[in-house]
């Protein structure tokens, strides 16, 4: 199973990528900060502290991200992926969808599932993509 997240902020890496992690499901971040892509991509890795848990605290290996100028390799993703989750602000979520819906897209040519999972902050924010 893969997973694309979009968004690589404190949700994203420190809530979602973290489940997935744990739960052995392989993942790429989409950012559109591409300092952020290129520092996910030479570090390979990051680190999550949980405060008042010590014991808790993990390092997520084998991290890698797309910027979102890397279009053709995002829809590719998208369409190897069997779930996206969004993580971008409820205002980047227009951007985010016109991106999403040409991975889908090709996903429908396929005939193929694809779930969308959103963690906003944001009224109705499913509406935003559909």
């Amino acid at each position: 199973m893969t997973c694309v997240i979009f968004g690589a902020g404190k949700i994203a890496r420190g809530f979602i990528a973290h489940l997935l992690y744990l739960s052995g499901i392989r993942f790429v971040f989409v950012e559109k900060n591409q300092a952020l892509v290129e520092l996910i991509n030479q570090k390979k890795r990051y680190c999550i502290n949980v405060m008042g848990n010590s014991d808790k605290n993990i390092c997520i290996d084998n991290v890698s991200a797309l910027g979102y100028i890397q279009e053709n390799e995002i829809v590719e993703l998208i369409l190897d992926s069997d779930a996206i989750f969004t993580a971008v602000g409820g205002k980047n979520l227009i951007d985010t969808a016109s991106i999403i819906a040409k991975g889908i897209c090709k996903k429908i040519d396929k005939k193929e599932k694809l779930n969308i999972i959103t963690c906003e902050n944001w009224k109705q924010p499913a509406l935003c993509l559909k």
